[in-house]
């Protein structure tokens, strides 16, 4: 019988570390103190904000990376980049942000098993 590896739930895969956090989604762009101030932003800062102002602030600039983030997110990558075989629980929606933060994890060798 031949082994599915495709299931995180396959009781023949085991994990290192398992890591349980919220799928948040880190965009990287270039902007200037003005643009910052005009948006009430304070450099150097990291600010979660809702859907409604991610949207207004990528409609007002252009990022050059977009990538999955959060602690325990970016904990399993460094993790998985050593070798440890990572499985990450967390949610994310079907979002153009959202599917880069799957790209991350399969990128670096994670299972990923999409909920519904």
């Amino acid at each position: 019988m031949k082994k599915s590896f495709n299931k995180m739930t396959d009781p023949d895969i085991r994990y290192d570390i398992l890591g349980i956090g919220n799928a948040i989604t880190d965009i990287l762009a270039r902007v200037d103190f003005a643009f910052l101030e005009k948006q009430g932003l304070t450099p150097g800062s990291m600010t979660l904000i809702d859907a409604e102002r991610a949207n207004a602030l990528q409609a007002a600039l252009t990022p050059e990376q977009v990538m999955g983030g959060g602690s325990v997110a970016n904990s399993c990558v460094v993790a998985a980049q050593f070798g440890a075989r990572v499985a990450y629980l967390a949610r994310s929606r079907v979002t153009r942000p959202g599917l880069s933060s799957v790209r991350t994890c399969t990128a670096t060798a994670w299972r990923f098993r999409p909920s519904h």
